[in-house]
């Protein structure tokens, strides 16, 4: 078998993490959506929100970079398993290029989060 060749059960495999990763990925958006409706209540009151509302976003945030993170190693397993020469290389590298700006804006959305004291709802 080449490099770039891949077995039926692997590419099954990668698909139910993919299908793991994006039912991860609607639970934080669920999570979010809650959160807004939160934030919501306590402004229609004259409230501001407070810490727990801050935390839950953060949670949210923390699912989404965990999904980031899974789809960052899958992009760099498959760069590794393609050989230089390959017309799909510089494709995969791209990939890999985008996986990593993904989970560094992530973890910039993760510090604004734990050090804002404003909330104008979900930040993503």
């Amino acid at each position: 078998m080449m490099k770039d060749e891949k077995t039926l059960e692997d590419k099954i495999d990668l698909l139910d993490i993919e299908n793991l990763m994006y039912i991860l990925f609607i639970v934080s958006s669920l999570l979010n959506i809650e959160t807004n409706e939160k934030v919501k209540k306590v402004y229609s009151r004259g409230g501001n929100p407070g810490e727990e509302i801050r935390n839950e976003y953060i949670f949210a945030s923390l699912l989404i970079l965990v999904v980031f993170i899974v789809f960052l190693i899958r992009n760099y397993k498959n760069l590794t398993n393609i050989s230089r020469e390959s017309d799909q290389y510089s494709l995969t590298e791209i990939r890999l290029i985008g996986s990593i700006l993904l989970v560094i804006g992530q973890c910039m959305i993760i510090y604004y989060l734990y050090y804002t004291d404003t909330y104008s709802g979900s930040p993503i």
